[in-house]
């Protein structure tokens, strides 16, 4: 393994809590996006993080959300499994110490629930930030008018953008077209990306001809940290 992508720090790194299998089992869901949900257990997450040298990874759930309004059209269901999510998030931090970090789950679209949500997330459970889904059974998030003045390549300047899946040349040589190394980070798609293809993401980082070392080890964990200044204070510095 390049040492220059040792002690990443996984930004896109899903969990399948069982209470949260369980509960989409009751309403008649199995399936995220078309594929089947997988077992997961920290157990398994630790291993595959061990096996391809990332130190930390950052825990959310993934599609199919908490949002399920057509069998819970009070929202009661999305709110209780959101703050199921992110203490199980919290659980998992504090039984792995500077292994796991977690993106707080809201019940979108439900607007005070999720600020609730978020000022219980933060300040109780101290996760590290918000997940927010593309939509949210066909309720899309909008901006207001009028919100690109400067054009949209500058605002697509201003994201950070992670490598699930997509760490390939022809991926970076596009994306650096837009942005610099310190505007992408680390990321597997673990538990949805298999076990199997998440070296591929390593070696990906590592074998791009363009990045320097420098670039490599922002894109690793350099950028989280920076991001999550929680990161700096619980998870080592990698060594060369």
């Amino acid at each position: 393994m390049n040492p220059d992508v040792a002690g990443a720090i996984d930004l896109h790194h899903h969990f399948v809590p069982r209470e949260y299998a369980a509960a989409l089992h009751k309403l008649g869901i199995s399936e995220g996006l078309g594929v089947k949900l997988p077992k997961w257990s920290a157990r398994k997450s630790l291993d595959v993080m061990d096996a391809n040298g990332i130190a930390t990874a950052i825990l959310s759930i993934s599609a199919p959300g908490v949002y399920f309004p057509a069998m819970d059209p009070d929202g009661r269901t999305a709110r209780q499994l959101a703050r199921e999510m992110n203490e199980a998030a919290a659980r998992l931090i504090r039984e792995h110490p500077g292994r796991f970090g977690g993106f707080a789950t809201l019940p979108v679209p439900d607007v005070d629930a999720s600020l609730s949500e978020i000022d219980y997330a933060f300040n109780e459970l101290r996760l590290d930030g918000v997940l927010l889904l593309s939509n949210y059974a066909g309720y899309y998030l909008r901006f207001k008018d009028n919100v690109l003045p400067e054009g949209p390549d500058h605002f697509l300047g201003t994201f950070h953008y992670d490598t699930a899946l997509s760490a390939s040349p022809h991926c970076f040589a596009s994306l650096t077209t837009l942005v610099d190394s310190s505007h992408i980070v680390f990321g597997t798609d673990y538990v949805f990306a298999t076990p199997a293809a998440v070296p591929l993401t390593v070696t990906g980082i590592s074998d791009y001809p363009h990045f320097t070392a420098e670039d490599r080890r922002q894109i690793a964990s350099g950028n989280a940290r920076r991001l999550f200044p929680r990161l700096s204070e619980s998870v080592p510095e990698p060594t060369s």
